[in-house]
């Protein structure tokens, strides 16, 4: 402290010092051995586990980068799942992706065996927070190596979800005989193993296929009767994802009237209930309509609140598209420039 090398960072709730220069940090840091450093590492994390241990998870994260270096590997993989899972409670799939991939990383690397069921958890919470930060490609590979896991260890569960993401992914698929043939792959399955859920969500995803292929009428057919399929469960994310789908087929008949009735109250349902796996698609839907229908200034209010959750959360697979309707009700209240400022 006296030469300046570090200085005092807090002292409430507890005494913290950080180095004045990260380059000086670095050179201490390298000076040390390497088995010296996995030593100091390991000494640190186990005294963290000891001074902190009826309140551990708030140092989950500095426990898996300790034992991370301590060569530790077990534990690393243990309080990196425990990280991952903390952030994906709390909406942060940015971290949640970054934390899960480091421990498939790093079992892979180690030539760590894991549990079958630890490495479903992994995959599961690395695929769905790379398809809500649109890494579609990661998502998709995520997803495929969580249902051949589940498949190879009999897991009935974890190979309905691994199924359900797949589905998810299949609104962005361009490859349209390659996706009809996968959504009824999986509407098979459920129809076997009696998961109207996801039956459901896959007859919703064909109904969108249809329409986006040009077919409205029989799309939107199609998605009627996964609505009906969806009331049985009783579950509202099927009859969530049956209506927002519904919804944007209504807008594409040119009955925007339509989309608003069945998107109301959904925005603010979903920010209480679902988290971000269907919420920035129902703002853009309902935002969009609402700018057709020359209520400009409640669709830019809903659309920001979109893009606001977004970038806080770092979801940006409907970035891109939310930043558009805004365009476009710039350009509904003629002023281009502020339009073009969105659009770029």
């Amino acid at each position: 402290v006296g030469l300046e090398i570090i200085y005092e960072k807090a002292l409430y709730p507890e005494l913290e010092y950080i180095f004045k220069h990260a380059l000086t940090q670095e050179v201490a840091y390298d000076s040390l051995l390497k088995q010296r450093r996995q030593e100091i590492h390991g000494r640190i994390a186990q005294t963290i586990e000891q001074i902190y241990g009826d309140r551990l998870e708030e140092h989950y994260e500095i426990l898996a980068h300790h034992y991370e270096r301590s060569a530790s590997h077990p534990k690393a993989v243990e309080y990196l799942i425990l990280a991952a899972e903390k952030s994906n409670r709390k909406g942060a799939v940015q971290t949640t992706r970054e934390f899960a991939q480091r421990a498939i990383d790093l079992a892979e690397t180690s030539g760590l065996q894991l549990d079958p069921t630890v490495q479903a958890t992994l995959y599961d919470l690395q695929a769905r927070a790379s398809l809500h930060m649109g890494d579609l490609d990661s998502a998709i590979e995520g997803f495929e190596a969580l249902l051949e896991i589940s498949r190879r260890h009999g897991m009935l569960k974890q190979e309905k979800r691994a199924l359900k993401g797949i589905a998810d992914i299949t609104v962005f698929d361009d490859s349209n005989e390659k996706t009809f043939r996968r959504l009824n792959e999986i509407r098979t399955w459920a129809r076997d193993h009696d998961a109207k859920d996801l039956e459901s969500i896959a007859v919703t995803n064909l109904g969108f296929l249809w329409g986006r292929l040009g077919d409205l009428d029989r799309g939107l057919q199609v998605v009627n009767e996964s609505e009906q399929l969806a009331m049985q469960t009783g579950k509202p994310g099927p009859i969530f994802s049956a209506r927002l789908i519904r919804a944007t087929m209504e807008r594409w008949l040119g009955r925007p009237d339509k989309t608003i009735e069945l998107t109301e109250g959904v925005v603010e349902l979903l920010r209480l209930r679902f988290g971000l796996s269907g919420l920035p698609a129902a703002i853009q839907i309902r935002g969009i309509a609402l700018a057709e229908v020359g209520r400009i200034e409640e669709a830019m209010a809903v659309i920001r609140t979109g893009i606001d959750l977004c970038e806080k959360y770092g979801a940006e697979y409907r970035l891109g598209a939310l930043y558009n309707c805004l365009r476009y009700c710039y350009g509904e209240l003629h002023l281009p420039d502020r339009g073009w400022e969105h659009n770029v």
